[in-house]
């Protein structure tokens, strides 16, 4: 049997960011994700500027990406393939992961390595930090 390509789509998306407490706000003109989806493939991409924080602590999250993710072990498996911080508060030593939740349109970006979930980064995001992101994610494969 043959494959029929059922999805192709590429767009835009602003998204915002978050924390798990005070604030983290987005440049307006620096805040836009490109995408395609192919199928239940998703690829993001987007060059992301802090404008201004608020004492940011605890989860740090990029809100608004285009599509729910779908993870049938419910386990959060959808993994962001590279993140990078420009201009951090601090030093970062470990590797930086984002985690899309299933059914979520939210990524949690966190610090690996460490021994349960990963080390929050909020508190690493400062005015003027820029954040790099590139990968991919499913979602739902009949989803319109």
């Amino acid at each position: 049997t043959s494959f029929i390509l059922d999805r192709y789509e590429e767009g835009l998306i602003d998204v915002t960011m978050g924390a798990g407490s005070g604030t983290i706000t987005i440049n307006s003109s620096a805040d836009t994700v490109f995408y395609t989806r192919i199928g239940r493939v998703v690829h993001i991409q987007g060059r992301l500027e802090v404008s201004s924080v608020s004492s940011p602590s605890g989860e740090f999250t990029i809100i608004g990406l285009p599509y729910a993710a779908h993870d049938p072990g419910g386990d959060a498996a959808n993994i962001i393939a590279g993140i990078y911080f420009e201009n951090a508060s601090s030093s970062i030593a470990n590797n930086i992961i984002g985690i899309i939740a299933d059914g979520s349109t939210t990524m949690a970006i966190r610090i690996s390595g460490s021994t349960s979930a990963g080390a929050t980064l909020a508190d690493k995001v400062d005015a003027d930090t820029n954040i790099l992101i590139s990968g991919w994610y499913h979602t739902q494969a009949y989803e319109s």
